[in-house]
């Protein structure tokens, strides 16, 4: 099972990227961009520090910023959060699967073509303080992670991929 989650709505400050299951190594978290890919003011960001341990959060960004959504009863409404952005990642992965069989229940691959094809964001420019070890250019980041994800290059990446082994 592919498993991506929203990596919380406690930002703007650094290591708030702090509820399970967001903050686990091994978990796909997901920060909240607006249409002009900056950062959701809300979307929490990294470093997670548990237990002496610190790592980067989150992995990848999406969209989660007024976002389109089913709404009850049997309504739509824009909805804002990154619980917004989680969503888009999820579906990135079953369209990658789809068009790539050779990915089918490989999720270390599908995360590593997400990470690898997303569109490159670097921390906020005027950022006081950058969080964690990041730099004004660091790629991944506490903010980001890879970037924003960019389905159109993930499957031109896996295609690739599929056709050579």
């Amino acid at each position: 099972i592919f498993m991506s989650v929203s990596a919380g709505n406690e930002g703007p400050g650094c290591g708030s990227v702090d509820s399970p299951p967001a903050l686990e190594p091994q978990v796909f978290s997901v920060a909240a961009t607006d249409s002009n890919d900056g950062l959701a003011r809300f979307s929490s960001r990294g470093p997670v520090s548990v237990g002496g341990a610190s790592w980067r959060k989150p992995d990848i960004s999406a969209p989660g910023v007024n976002i389109l959504a089913a709404y009850p009863p049997g309504g739509m409404r824009r909805l804002s959060g990154t619980s917004m952005a989680s969503p888009h990642v999820s579906g990135a992965a079953i369209l990658l699967s789809a068009n790539c069989p050779c990915l089918e229940r490989d999720n270390e691959r599908i995360q590593a073509i997400l990470q690898a094809s997303a569109l490159h964001l670097t921390p906020p420019a005027g950022e006081a303080r950058l969080c964690g070890n990041d730099t004004p250019t660091s790629v991944p980041n506490n903010y980001f992670g890879y970037g924003r994800i960019d389905l159109v290059q993930a499957i031109n990446v896996c295609t690739a991929l599929c056709k050579t082994g």
